[in-house]
């Protein structure tokens, strides 16, 4: 289940998605999917900083899911399947005006949200958090929300 919510206080917004294995436990064909799509975020989010571009992120993400595709997506690589850009500005709306060519700013509020959709396994997956650029790299803001298979597993067993 891919549940995408925006949510806005004080006239900021964020926007924040995760995918649930609706049993409360993910396939080993799900956990592929997911695993190679957290990879693919985790790529990007570790090259952020300031003077890099929100196209560049793209790429960098899309390279890494090419790269470690393997035969998960079958005879295509994933990329194929990733077919929105990798995020957006959030701000003053949950996506935000902003130019992904231009270089990036301490201060400066995005998403990251890689995905692979396979529509004919009905098959989905994106993850998306929210990071601001710091002088030095990133925040991650959503950190307090399980990113990882086994933490979205964990969360799914509480009562």
């Amino acid at each position: 289940m891919v549940m995408d919510m925006a949510a806005e206080f004080g006239y900021y917004t964020a926007d924040l998605t995760r995918t649930l294995p609706a049993n409360g436990k993910f396939s080993p064909r799900q956990r592929a999917v997911y695993d190679l799509v957290l990879g693919s975020q985790q790529a990007a989010m570790d090259a952020v900083k300031p003077g890099i571009t929100m196209a560049q992120l793209d790429g960098i993400a899309r390279r890494y899911m090419r790269d470690h595709s393997g035969t998960t997506c079958g005879r295509r690589t994933c990329d194929t399947y990733f077919i929105h850009s990798l995020g957006h500005y959030i701000g003053m709306d949950v996506h935000d005006v902003g130019r992904y060519d231009v270089a990036l700013a301490p201060g400066m509020v995005l998403t990251l949200e890689p995905g692979i959709y396979l529509p004919e396994e009905g098959l989905g997956v994106r993850i998306e958090d929210d990071v601001v650029v710091t002088a030095n790299g990133y925040e991650l803001l959503t950190g307090g929300v399980p990113r990882t298979a086994e933490g979205v597993e964990a969360l799914m067993r509480k009562p």
